[in-house]
């Protein structure tokens, strides 16, 4: 079946890649981490910002088909990161002067919205598509705009979990979206505010005020961490501190009810909001749930680590991410 379809599409096609190796996204050999809609086995399709796919090959030369525009990062081996900027349709993201040896190459949704839907890939003529080697680990941070990477250089690849993660040469995830609070039935009235609370999103395959959304499937695998930081989307909708602490409460016991093996880290956040509540539930918790932790950010950022009073500058991320490595590896 899979060779007729790479027949098919080889007809679609037609010369222009006729002395190239076409790949479909279904390969094997292709590791795709985050949240993807595989139905389609001739359109992968990411949701979240973050998401990313790595493969590793042996050529000088890839391509990539994408049926919606979208930007991306693209690494290549231990180069720094490259912006391809809302392109579609084939693209080249390997240079003219690549030597045919074996790379890794990894291609990251930029931004929040940024969803890749992948049709296929190419190969140079004589090149090989090798095994991806995963990684041992996986943590999982949810969040919001901070969390998201908004204000910095490079959107979530630039934020503290995509830095943290890479330090500690694990896999990762970004489960956060701009202005989200935890408890759901407030939002911002800014354009394209998410109108659900994490409490509800987090469920979901795709990011919020997606009109045909669908729950996502937890049974294919655990992160061996989560961190949740959450709360100053509440505290700025003037959420009561009794429902958001019971509302925190719930969404890390459904946490546990999902991922019963998991470490749950809970952050309080960088502006110090429901500091009493986060740290009264973890401790309360803790009698029932010893892999439930509590992450005091006290005094980890000042003022001039802010851009707006809010967000952290590039740098902050930096020291939050050096901050988190030494909490994160002893449990790994």
């Amino acid at each position: 079946m899979a060779k007729l379809v790479v027949f098919i599409l080889l007809m679609i096609y037609g010369s222009v890649f006729a002395s190239e190796k076409l790949i479909l996204p279904s390969n094997k050999r292709i590791e795709y981490v985050g949240r993807w809609d595989k139905t389609d086995p001739k359109n992968y399709h990411s949701y979240w910002g973050g998401a990313y796919f790595n493969l590793s090959f042996k050529g000088n030369a890839v391509k990539i088909n994408l049926t919606s525009p979208v930007s991306v990062y693209v690494k290549l081996d231990d180069g720094k990161m490259v912006l391809y900027k809302n392109v579609s349709g084939w693209v080249k993201i390997t240079p003219d002067t690549l030597h045919s040896i074996t790379h890794h190459l990894q291609v990251i949704a930029k931004f929040q919205n940024d969803e890749i839907q992948l049709a296929a890939l190419a190969l140079n003529e004589g090149g090989k598509l090798l095994k991806s080697v995963k990684k041992k680990h996986w943590v999982e941070y949810i969040g919001d705009s901070i969390t998201s990477g908004d204000r910095t250089t490079q959107g979530n690849t630039s934020a503290y979990p995509w830095l943290c993660s890479e330090l500690l040469n694990v896999a990762h995830t970004q489960i956060s979206y701009c202005g989200i609070p935890l408890v759901s039935g407030y939002h911002h009235n800014y354009k394209g505010a998410p109108e659900i609370g994490m409490e509800s999103a987090y469920l979901n395959l795709k990011q919020p005020n997606h009109p045909d959304n669908t729950e996502w499937d937890f049974t294919n695998a655990a992160p061996d961490i989560l961190i949740i930081n959450l709360g100053t989307n509440d505290h700025n909708l003037q959420v009561d501190t009794v429902l958001f602490k019971q509302t925190i409460t719930q969404f890390t016991r459904n946490l546990r009810f999902i991922y019963p093996n998991s470490h749950i880290l809970v952050m309080v956040p960088f502006n110090q909001a429901y500091r009493k509540e986060i740290t009264e539930m973890v401790l309360n918790e803790q009698k029932r749930d010893k892999k439930l932790q509590l992450i005091n950010t006290e005094n980890w950022l000042n003022s001039n680590d802010f851009v707006d009073g809010t967000h952290p500058t590039d740098a902050a991320h930096l020291k939050i991410s050096a901050r988190l490595v030494k909490i994160i590896k002893p449990l790994l």
